[in-house]
């Protein structure tokens, strides 16, 4: 992805998601290289450490999950995460 569609995506500026980027490259989670289409253009990798980071996120994620849906049920649960999604779009 370019630094551009990370920034629209994330609902952030550029420079404050250069900085999070350049944090992320300091830890080896991702990496730049330039568009092999456009090379004045510069374009962020998952690196193997960053997948791996992103596969236990994601397993955590859907733990909790899995336990909002066991103690509320699956239709509360489906509610809450509808909210929270029109939150975060409201946000943007």
């Amino acid at each position: 992805m370019t630094m551009r569609a990370i920034a629209d995506e994330l609902a952030l500026s550029a420079p404050t998601t250069t900085k999070i980027v350049d944090r992320m490259v300091q830890e080896a989670l991702v990496y730049r290289a330039p568009d092999p289409s456009d090379r004045r253009k510069v374009v962020l990798f998952l690196s193997e450490k960053g997948a791996e980071r992103l596969a236990a996120q994601s397993a955590r994620v859907n733990e909790q999950e899995t336990k909002a849906e066991d103690a509320y049920g699956n239709e509360h649960a489906e509610q809450l995460r509808a909210m929270l999604e029109s939150f975060i779009r409201r946000m943007e």
